[in-house]
């Protein structure tokens, strides 16, 4: 039967404290001081497991005693682990201790100069689990519940299973990203890496997944891929599941595109469309801005106007005034341009119908307040296709999310890449650029068939259940949806 150990507080004597560890089976270990101020632990029969020459003595989980003493040869504390019947099972040597209950390991760190200590692991008995050589050894999450560290020897890094002590990525990396959405409970996904002067992307057990070639890099995660920039030429690396997709022209992307929301034609009313912020006309742009520390995430910041709605993203802006602003606004139409509003505000709120006020003139949207939010004051609008954009092959098309699911063309648009390719609606695509898309979802497939105007895509085709003799090349080109 597994101990639960209990503590309660005592007062034997007058001025003398005594803890007691009680367990379920009713043993129990008191921990004292002697009249020299050294504490000891006794057992339930009186009988001293741990003498009373201890500085401390605190209780761990699991049936562990931590004990300190004197360090001998350099100021402070030396501290070590004793289980309930006195044995010792980490000698009393180390700088610090904490024992890791959910992977049965104590974390330790010992002295190797008068300014400098190592960190590792020791198993439950005391054994070695990861050696005590790193400068470094840090859990991805804050409650510690994958079994993999991140490893820093001077300054280099690498990845290192705690249980095992096996360093799955070698310490020789200047930098290592790994967070949310990058790695499951266990510890296994992706991790962003960089050496010397360049980026790339490896599995969590050392494999390059995205070769360490590129100058800069966004932010990875498995369900979605990243800008990257290559000799001055901005590229997207797609990911979708952990698995990388490939390589593709870099599209635009749009602040307000981050926050969904309804895409129902409605009927356009004056000053309705996609306005762009003046001093970021184009993704390098923004890119560069996101470089500098001007911007949150690279993408260009923009509001879309819609009907009685605004979608924004003025979080975008690093200085803003505005991060916990709502991200969908009501919109208030005057002659020379609209006001946003929060969305719990009428239009005809006193206080707030003058929140912040657009004029709109020949496509360009001037907000006069805007500086003092620390928000952009000119907003030019785009145009009805949204060049800006990207381009895709032409056509719509369907997919579930069920592995093994077909990737469909519904129709295709007249005049449009697909359709000057020969494609027809009801062609399956089994390949892009060949790969499989059989086991990709909806967001994996478009990122794949989207790219710059003017570059093509290779398709492999079947048309009634029959293979096409040859891959179709297919010209991207704007595209523009009713």
């Amino acid at each position: 039967m597994r101990n639960v150990l209990k503590v309660s507080r005592l007062f034997i004597l007058p001025c003398l404290l005594l803890w007691t560890v009680a367990a379920e089976s009713m043993a129990a270990v008191s921990i004292l001081p002697d009249k020299h101020g050294q504490w000891g632990a006794v057992d339930a029969q009186g009988q001293v497991i741990l003498p009373f020459s201890y500085e401390d003595i605190v209780e761990l989980e699991d049936g562990y005693l931590m004990a300190a003493k004197l360090s001998e040869d350099s100021p402070g504390l030396l501290y070590g682990v004793f289980n309930l019947q006195g044995k010792l099972v980490v000698p009393v040597e180390f700088l610090y201790i904490e024992y890791i209950r959910r992977h049965k390991l104590f974390r330790v760190a010992r002295r190797t100069a008068p300014q400098g200590f190592k960190i590792g692991y020791l198993n439950g008995q005391g054994e070695v689990a990861v050696p005590v050589a790193f400068d470094g050894l840090d859990f991805i999450s804050n409650n510690k519940v994958e079994p993999v560290n991140i490893a820093k020897i001077g300054r280099r890094y690498g990845y290192v299973n705690i249980l095992t002590g096996k360093v799955l990525i070698p310490i020789e990396y200047e930098y290592i990203d790994v967070g949310p959405g990058m790695v499951n409970a266990k510890g296994e996904g992706i991790v962003a890496v960089q050496k010397g002067l360049r980026f790339g992307v490896l599995t969590t057990d050392g494999k390059v997944l995205v070769p360490i070639e590129y100058d800069l890099m966004g932010d990875v995660r498995l369900d979605r891929g990243a800008l990257a920039e290559k000799d001055g030429k901005l590229v997207y690396l797609n990911f979708s599941n952990g698995k990388f997709l490939g390589v593709t022209d870099a599209a635009v992307e749009f602040s307000s595109d981050y926050y969904p929301h309804s895409t129902a034609t409605v009927e356009p009313a004056l000053f309705d469309g996609f306005y762009a912020a003046g001093a970021y006309p184009s993704m390098n742009s923004a890119w560069r801005a996101w470089q500098g520390g001007e911007l949150r995430w690279p993408a260009v910041p923009s509001i879309e106007i819609k009907g009685d709605y605004a979608y924004v993203a003025f979080s975008i802006f690093k200085k803003a005034k505005l991060e916990s602003l709502h991200h969908v606004l009501r919109v208030k139409r005057t002659p020379q341009g609209f006001d946003l509003l929060g969305l719990n505000e009428s239009a005809n709120s006193v206080q707030s119908n003058n929140f912040l006020s657009f004029r709109v003139k020949h496509g360009v949207a001037v907000c006069e307040k805007c500086f003092t939010q620390n928000v952009p004051g000119v907003w030019r609008l785009l145009p009805a296709d949204r060049s800006l954009a990207f381009a895709g092959i032409g056509a719509n098309i369907k997919k579930s999310n069920n592995p093994g699911s077909e990737l469909v063309l519904l129709n295709v648009i007249a005049g449009g890449g697909a359709d000057r390719a020969g494609l027809e609606a009801g062609d399956v695509v089994t390949h892009i650029n060949d790969h499989s898309v059989a086991d990709e979802d909806i967001h994996a497939v478009t990122s794949l068939l989207r790219g710059k105007a003017g570059t093509s895509v290779r398709l492999t085709v079947l048309r009634d259940g029959v293979p096409l003799p040859s891959v179709v090349s297919v010209e991207r080109m704007l595209v523009s949806f009713p």
